[in-house]
């Protein structure tokens, strides 16, 4: 019966006995009635192993259900059937079979031809587990992946921009915009095309890219030139990686090295006052006692009032040359206290000046001020003193005999005072005064009178009038004198608590 019907459709018994695609014939009830050799060679089992037998018995338990749906809905009438399930192989593996089918008849014998698809099935889960990994790259990587025309419109974007722009631009956002409107440096732009264009790729170049708000982003873009099938250059594709970690770790890094390089200097400095300029007036206050010791009998009253006097000042030049170094010590180990308090600054000047009164005489030195009674700072007595010490010492000690020295102060619009120690001594050339307040450069050198100087008493002072959050600043010319200036708070907000 079987055959017959095949015959009437027109077939050819070779074909249906050399073709690779599988042929079957099935009741109306899914009984195998007919088989081409291709069974055999696909699943593995013979003829008659599967003739008699219902196809389901041969299906994967997970598509007998779906198959049996199709039946039912493709099978009634002249549609052919077109659906793909898998079939059990006699090892116990499954193919996967295409089918294409249609039910003859009033007992809907049913026509079908199947191609095994197996190896497809598996190139395209293949493809499928790549596209999906891809895509999980694509969503998940951290660096941002782009795609932009030479002209610069981007057209592809990861996900992952929203971390790179702190959430500000999605990638729909950003997609069919132009690169070049977030440059932060037009510049960048130039050298970056430039450098890709010479090789064709670029490796780690950094710019700076324009978030929405304005802010900045640092970044590093790994690229290359695509290429279409003709060889053309097509597009520019790569990564963009924040590194805004990494240039605050570099910034940290250049931060510690200037550090280094001031406790280098520090430490230089401390060596060359202990070495130097403490060693030179100890040597000369030395020698004359030595003197004295040897030749005191033979020495005139005159001589030896000579002689003391000579010692006095050098032990004064002594004694405030380790006051400065023992001062400087405390402040670069953080031991100086820091208590401001509002004081009335004139009262503080007068008080201050009577130490200093000897000093001038000496020299015939007048000292003038000119200072608000009712003027206040907020203010460390013992630092402000210090600093109007060392101010006031170095202007009698550059100033020649029948000089002047005075003190001013003033208040600014800004609600500070400014302070001035003013001279019309010997002065500073440019060179010099550009080296004033650096450790790293030693500008000490004598006074009129032969008077030592370490420099020293500057660096307090620029640290000092800092621990205020002000600021200190000298104006000077040769043979016409020099100028201290700093600049204190009014108030006590403008300090540091």
């Amino acid at each position: 019966m079987a055959n017959d019907i095949f015959k009437q459709t027109g077939s050819s018994d070779l074909f249906f006995s050399l073709s690779p695609d599988l042929f079957c014939i099935t009741s109306g009830d899914g009984i195998f009635m007919e088989l081409n050799p291709a069974w055999e060679s696909t699943l593995g089992y013979s003829i008659d192993e599967m003739i008699g037998k219902s196809y389901t018995d041969f299906l994967h338990p997970d598509d007998i259900v779906a198959t049996n749906i199709q039946s039912d809905i493709q099978g009634h009438g002249q549609t052919t059937l077109n659906f793909i399930n898998r079939y059990r192989a006699k090892d116990g593996s499954y193919k996967w079979l295409e089918w294409r089918g249609r039910t003859v008849g009033e007992e809907n014998t049913m026509f079908a031809v199947a191609r095994d698809i197996t190896e497809w099935k598996k190139v395209e889960q293949t493809q499928r587990e790549s596209a999906e990994k891809y895509r999980n790259i694509f969503e998940n990587v951290q660096d941002t992946y782009y795609e932009a025309s030479l002209a610069g419109e981007i057209l592809e974007l990861s996900p992952s921009v929203e971390v790179l722009t702190k959430g500000q631009y999605t990638r729909n956002d950003l997609i069919g915009k132009n690169l070049e409107d977030f440059y932060t440096i037009p510049e960048e732009r130039e050298m970056f095309l430039a450098a890709i264009i010479k090789k064709g790729f670029i490796e780690d170049f950094e710019l700076t890219l324009k978030n929405r708000d304005g802010s900045n982003v640092p970044c590093a873009l790994s690229s290359k030139i695509a290429f279409d099938s003709d060889g053309r250059p097509e597009k520019i594709c790569g990564n963009i990686r924040d590194i805004t970690r990494r240039k605050k770790t570099e910034q940290q890094m250049a931060k510690q090295a200037v550090e280094l390089l001031e406790l280098n200097a520090t430490k230089d400095k401390f060596f060359s006052i202990i070495a130097h300029d403490l060693r030179g007036p100890f040597g000369a206050f030395l020698n004359l006692t030595r003197i004295m010791v040897e030749d005191i009998h033979d020495m005139s009253l005159s001589k030896i009032q000579q002689f003391a006097t000579i010692m006095s000042k050098s032990a004064l030049n002594i004694f405030e040359m380790l006051e400065n170094l023992l001062e400087w010590s405390r402040m670069q180990r953080g031991l100086t206290a820091f208590e401001p308090v509002r004081l009335v600054l004139n009262t503080r000047i007068v008080e201050f000046l009577l130490v200093l009164t000897d000093s001038a005489n000496n020299k015939n030195i007048t000292i003038f001020y000119d200072v608000p009674e009712d003027l206040e700072v907020y203010a460390d007595i013992d630092m402000i003193e210090s600093t109007l010490r060392n101010l006031v010492s170095n202007a009698i000690k550059f100033t020649k005999s029948g000089g002047r020295v005075t003190i001013a102060a003033t208040q600014t619009d800004h609600e500070s005072v400014v302070i001035s120690v003013a001279d019309t001594g010997i002065g500073m050339n440019k060179e010099i005064v550009k080296k004033l307040f650096r450790i790293d450069i030693n500008v000490s050198r004598a006074g009129t009178d032969g008077e030592s100087s370490s420099g020293l008493g500057l660096l307090l002072c620029k640290e000092f009038i800092e621990k205020h959050h002000g600021r200190i600043w000298v104006e000077s010319e040769e043979n016409k004198g020099s100028t201290f200036y700093f600049e204190l708070p009014l108030k006590s907000e403008a300090l540091p608590t």
